[in-house]
């Protein structure tokens, strides 16, 4: 993997967007996608998913992508609470269904 692409995944990780990540490398979304299906093609497993029209929240591969951030500032549990389908689609973002 060349430095551009390793690039693309840091940026990834930290804009939490791959629009955003290639137009912060300077590449088009297209060849953002294509890199992506290159890499998770090579490493025979998804490094970056696409979740289009997701609603407000997160999932645990994005709690799992963070753990070494949340290790350095000395996090050692966390507590995930509940695992509830919220689908409401008009007032997702708080509250339990």
């Amino acid at each position: 993997m060349g430095p551009g692409r390793a690039a693309l995944l840091r940026a990834i990780r930290r804009h939490g967007s791959i629009t955003v990540a290639a137009r912060a490398v300077g590449i088009a979304y297209r060849t953002a996608w294509n890199w992506i299906q290159a890499m998770n093609a090579v490493a025979g497993r998804p490094l970056v998913a696409a979740r289009p029209g997701g609603r407000h929240g997160g999932d645990l591969k994005g709690i799992v992508s963070h753990l070494d951030y949340l290790h350095s500032l000395g996090v050692t549990g966390i507590w995930l609470n509940p695992f509830l389908e919220n689908n409401q689609q008009r007032s997702s973002y708080h509250g339990y269904s």
